[in-house]
């Protein structure tokens, strides 16, 4: 191979490393501002709620120790790979990063599954009267568990379990495609749901708003829009745009989409590797937002068969939303009940 052949490979070799790590830096910057403002919010809690909310906290910091790890072990495999790939020793390189491509692979797996598996609670939390729903991303994500498992036993093992390039690319792309099959599913399953619920929402608030005789479709605007001309909507913290994005973690699910398209394409390596990596890093971080919105109290929640955004009162009655506590009404909630 003449060395006009060799500069362009290599140059594209860098930077699509370059790119690479500093996308997993980056990810991991933000990982631990999520979870230092997720401790904030917890710590503001009361002792009831933080009792039931403390194992979502738990989760986010696993979730964000495990990134770090990714992040510190592709660090140490992208820079271990480059040092033999100049002096060219092929089986040494192998042979030195056996086990950071072991332990790497079970981060991954790990990760992954931890995510999917909340996003499949979170599914569970808002289809409890159709659990059934759920059975075919259930099914899919433990496969993808046992491929992923399977991988790194294969990593760490080199007599029995040895694969060839083609088996383990194969292996590769299974897990890869399963993993984010459960999350279109899941993902596409909680935004119907919020949508839905939405829907009905906006249903019950434009009743709140009827003038006229009973059975008048007349509606007040002077109280359904503001002074300023923006329409009030007392679901718009949890029901908006970024609450359908956090909720769902819909930008994980595009971003797998658009990595498994990069992929079937045989796109460019710099490509993969950064749609790849992206990919990885919004598995992290959107459970983690949606653990966040949670110890907020804005995350949806069931409430006496209805959907609410963790105020604890349902949904058909929002203005109890904007309530004002007075030294009047607690003296009248301390007295007792007669």
């Amino acid at each position: 191979m003449s060395a006009e052949d060799v500069v362009p490979d290599a140059l594209e070799l860098f930077r699509s490393f370059s790119i690479f790590i500093n996308v997993d830096f980056c990810a991991v910057g933000v990982s631990l501002c999520i979870t230092a403002a997720t401790i904030s919010s917890f710590r503001r809690l009361l002792p009831e709620p933080r009792r039931k909310k403390l194992p979502f906290l738990l989760l986010s910091i696993v979730l964000s120790g495990l990134y770090v790890t990714n992040g510190v072990l592709d660090t140490y495999i992208v820079k271990t790979f480059l040092a033999f790939w100049v002096s060219e020793v092929d089986e040494a390189a192998l042979y030195a990063l056996l086990t950071p491509n072991a332990t790497n692979s079970i981060v991954q797996t790990v990760a992954s599954a931890l995510a999917n598996c909340t996003m499949i609670y979170r599914c569970y939390f808002l289809y409890s009267d159709r659990v059934w729903v759920l059975v075919v991303p259930i099914l899919m994500e433990c496969t993808s568990i046992g491929i992923g498992l399977f991988m790194a036993a294969c990593d760490i093992s080199t007599t029995e379990f040895s694969l060839d390039n083609h088996e383990t690319s194969t292996l590769v792309a299974s897990w890869f495609f399963l993993t984010i099959s459960v999350d279109a599913i899941v993902t596409g399953l909680i935004v119907l749901k919020i949508v839905l619920v939405q829907r009905r929402t906006t249903n019950n608030l434009q009743g709140m708003y009827m003038t006229g005789s009973p059975g008048s479709t007349n509606i007040d605007k002077s109280r359904v829009w503001g002074r300023n001309g923006r329409k009030r909507s007392h679901h718009d913290a949890y029901m908006g745009v970024v609450g359908i994005l956090v909720e769902s973690s819909l930008p994980m699910a595009v971003m797998g989409i658009m990595a498994g398209v990069v992929r079937l394409t045989g796109q460019k390596w710099i490509l993969v590797a950064v749609s790849e990596s992206l990919w990885f890093a919004l598995y992290t971080l959107c459970p983690q937002m949606m653990i966040f919105r949670l110890m907020r109290g804005r995350a949806l929640e069931v409430h006496n068969g209805g959907y609410t955004s963790g105020t604890g009162e349902p949904i058909s009655q929002p203005l109890a939303f904007a309530q004002h506590t007075t030294q009047e009404s607690i003296r009248l909630e301390l007295l007792p009940q007669t």
